[in-house]
């Protein structure tokens, strides 16, 4: 082999080195499961639990994306402490909403949005949570689900979600 050629083969096997190297890990990453699960009927129902969310989903004050009724989104996080919350059709996250995890490199979580209504039909007071869940009570009630569409998801992190039509297996 010429020294011009082992110069080329020299680079070529560097830059791949580099190529793997700058690939991010999703296996070292926590995956998070975001899903809406309530009732457009029990959202005027006085005092329901389980009523219809659809609004922004936030890690801290970044805009994950948008979730509507029977829709999820999965992402791969980095581990590390997350503050996730809410706020419903507005570009700013609601603070009572916020749940705090620290997230595990390999793990799932599972985290439902939904309302929660108080008042009586017509002048119902909706407010808004997330729950975290069981893989089992995910599948259980979003199972059928359809994944959120990539135009609502932030740009930047776009690269992050993972696509498929159906929830992730339990692990």
């Amino acid at each position: 082999m010429s020294r011009w050629q082992c110069m080329v083969m020299f680079l070529f096997l560097v830059s791949l080195a580099v190529a793997a190297s700058s690939q991010p890990d999703s296996s070292a990453d926590a995956e998070i499961i975001f899903y809406s699960n309530g009732s457009i009927w029990k959202t005027q129902a006085p005092n329901a639990k389980h009523a219809l969310f659809i609004g922004n989903i936030f890690d801290g004050s970044q805009r994950i994306g948008f979730v509507q009724q029977k829709k999820f989104l999965i992402l791969h996080l980095s581990p590390g402490p997350h503050t996730f919350s809410v706020g419903p059709g507005t570009g700013k996250p609601d603070p009572k909403t916020q749940i705090s995890l620290e997230l595990a490199s390999g793990k799932q979580y599972f985290i439902r949005a939904q309302g929660e209504s108080k008042g009586v039909p017509l002048f119902t007071n909706l407010k808004n949570r997330l729950d975290l869940v069981t893989c089992e009570t995910a599948q259980k009630e979003a199972g059928g689900f359809s994944p959120t569409e990539v135009k609502h998801i932030a740009p930047e992190l776009k690269g992050r979600i993972v696509s498929g039509s159906s929830l992730s297996p339990c692990r």
